[in-house]
């Protein structure tokens, strides 16, 4: 009976000695927020690559580096397709279409060293069937990619800030890289 007692007190200091650096998931720091502020987004062509950043600085911030600091840059490409029909109507209409965002992703630290890529895609489907006319096809298949957007960049926003804040030190480059000129350590 006392040796279980024992075990017990040893197994509960050892849980609670194990558990005692965690930090809440969804805890934002201060520091990480303000990089957050500062990210340089870059502009992104196309029209829906205007949308996309718009909703980039709507989500990050607006930068408010004022001091004229180095910050992070985050460059994004956007590619969009749609169709591939999802339901038939009885006579052989399609009544719902696809809409698909394929966003990559890059982020710059101060030094232009590269700390987070990725490539995310969403997809949405909108209903193609207007009574005969165009324009409600037009609509419904922006509106569905304008939500594709915005669902992706909310699907993005807590892995930058990962990456941001679990950034690695910066590394000092050895022996034979000194003598390359303009060498870039990452």
């Amino acid at each position: 009976m006392f040796l279980h007692r024992n075990l017990l007190k040893c197994f509960i200091a050892v849980f609670f000695l194990s558990c005692s650096e965690l930090t809440p998931l969804y805890l934002q720091d201060e520091e990480t927020q303000q990089k957050i502020s500062n990210i340089n987004i870059h502009p992104i062509a196309g029209r829906y690559g205007v949308y996309l950043k718009n909703e980039l600085v709507e989500t990050f911030g607006a930068n408010l580096n004022k001091e004229g600091e180095n910050n992070y840059v985050l460059k994004a490409d956007i590619s969009l397709s749609t169709g591939s029909v999802e339901s038939f109507n009885s006579d052989g209409t399609a009544s719902r279409s696809g809409a698909y965002v394929s966003i990559s992703y890059t982020l710059y630290d101060e030094r232009g060293c590269s700390i987070f890529s990725k490539e995310t895609s969403t997809e949405a489907t909108y209903n193609s069937k207007s009574g005969g006319y165009n324009f409600g096809n037009i609509a419904s298949q922006r509106a569905a990619l304008k939500r594709n957007i915005e669902f992706n960049v909310k699907q993005i926003y807590p892995q930058i800030y990962n990456a941001i804040k679990n950034k690695s030190e910066q590394k000092n480059p050895v022996a034979p890289f000194y003598s390359i000129d303009k060498f870039q350590w990452c």
